[in-house]
């Protein structure tokens, strides 16, 4: 065949191939695309586009590149929480990281909200930190006094203590109780005890403070009508603004009745006056401390806060002994005969075995058991006196007819005069109420 046959066979078959697909042969080009022949050879080019491969992979994402398949760890390392919406990042709640495990995703070290501890942390992530849910307010025992004792559980930086009422002033508003919790009752109250003038007549103007209504109140030691005018004495005892009327007694009494010596015309300048008082002692003279509001038939028969010179009006005293009974009474003792079972003191006391120290020995004690001992300091053992109730004094005691015995043993309740060595009941005793006595009074 001539080589102008073959040209035009060869230009032939290239037609027919162009316009029917034929099978591309090993060496042609590796894809589809409309690829070019760069050179002068027969053989065919190498690929010039970007495709690297002929996936039918599409893109998953809103990126422009193209996906290769989905990632079930998409997101590792990401934060994550999973509390209420609002708490991430308050009190104890933080974000954790996502982390994938067996191609799961899973939120790990995330802290959400907890029930609210007392622990000084935010647990429940409210923005409070050890707040309402970590006060329960329970009863309880706080260990202190009164009114502090008892209280309830609160949340104190960090520690559930027992929260009770802070100590205050005592006060009326509150009495009887504790209020400052030291274990004590009603005592430091401001101005209770104290005296004060109640704005009435005479001496019913004398008055003390005291609680009543919840409030600190003057009241007076002696009322209106509780005395009778006493004679002689320069003072408004019945409380109706005149001094000395010509209805004044003179009885010797603070509370204007007799409980011995009857009979006043008969013993015009001795008196046996019953009552309390809880001022201790007899041996030394002290001026009345309750301004002569004492007595049985007072206001204030236990006598509190007075001592044995309120017993006795104004222009009297207490005798001191003795020598002062026999000036004073026609017969000694026997005017207190009709009190039943009872004994008026007076101011004399002894070196024991029921002596009276009247006499001139000088350097005697309580026990020394002498009938003339010289009064001293330390000669304060036995009441002595006159009436119906005690033992038998000693001659040295005379006109006095009767004594107390070591400690009051021969008097009872309400006497008292017990003390630590027990020869020394002269400076100790009280009578803690109306019965059993008083004391003797002579006209000053």
């Amino acid at each position: 065949m001539s080589l102008r046959a073959v040209s035009l066979v060869a230009a032939l078959l290239s037609t027919v191939g162009c316009a029917c697909g034929a099978k591309v042969s090993p060496g042609s080009d590796a894809d589809t695309d409309t690829d070019t022949d760069t050179d002068t050879d027969t053989g065919a080019d190498a690929d010039t586009d970007t495709d690297s491969e002929t996936d039918t992979g599409s893109d998953t994402d809103s990126d422009t590149g193209t996906d290769t398949g989905s990632d079930p760890c998409k997101g590792e390392g990401d934060p994550c929480y999973e509390g209420p919406e609002g708490t991430s990042g308050v009190g104890a709640c933080v974000d954790g990281a996502w982390v994938c495990r067996d191609g799961v995703l899973a939120c790990e070290g995330a802290v959400g909200p907890t029930d609210e501890e007392c622990n000084s942390i935010d647990d429940d992530c409210d923005g409070a930190v050890d707040g309402p849910a970590a006060d329960p307010g329970d009863p309880c025992v706080s260990g202190l006094d009164g009114e502090c004792e008892f209280g309830s559980t609160a949340c104190v930086d960090g520690d559930d203590v027992c929260a009770a009422p802070d100590p205050v002033d005592e006060t009326c508003a509150n009495l009887g109780a504790d209020d400052d919790c030291d274990g004590e009752t009603d005592e430091g109250i401001v101005g209770l005890g104290d005296p004060c003038d109640t704005g009435l007549d005479g001496i019913c103007g004398d008055g003390i403070n005291d609680c009543a209504g919840g409030v600190l109140d003057c009241a007076e030691v002696v009322g209106v009508g509780d005395r009778d005018e006493s004679c002689g004495t320069g003072e408004d005892e019945d409380c109706d603004g005149e001094v000395d009327e010509v209805d004044c007694t003179d009885l010797g009494c603070a509370d204007g009745a007799r409980e011995a010596y009857l009979d006043d015309v008969a013993y015009p300048d001795i008196a046996g006056c019953a009552g309390g008082w809880d001022v201790p002692g007899i041996y030394t003279y002290a001026a009345p401390a309750c301004a002569r509001g004492a007595g049985d038939d007072s206001v204030d028969p236990d006598g509190v806060g007075c001592n044995v010179e309120d017993l006795c009006s104004a222009g009297w005293h207490v005798c001191t002994g003795p020598a002062d009974v026999n000036v004073s009474s026609p017969d000694g003792c026997a005017g207190a005969a009709d009190a039943a079972a009872s004994f008026f003191i007076t101011r004399i006391s002894g070196p024991g075995c029921a002596a009276c120290a009247v006499g001139a020995f000088v350097g005697c004690t309580g026990v020394s058991c002498r009938g003339d001992c010289e009064p001293n300091a330390e000669t304060t053992n036995d009441l002595f006196g006159c009436g119906t109730l005690g033992g038998a004094p000693g001659a040295s005691c005379a006109p006095l007819d009767r004594f107390s015995g070591d400690q009051c043993a021969s008097l009872g309740a309400p006497w008292s005069c017990v003390d630590a060595g027990g020869d020394d009941e002269a400076t100790v005793v009280v009578k803690n109420g109306p019965a059993g006595g008083g004391v003797v009074c002579c006209r000053d």
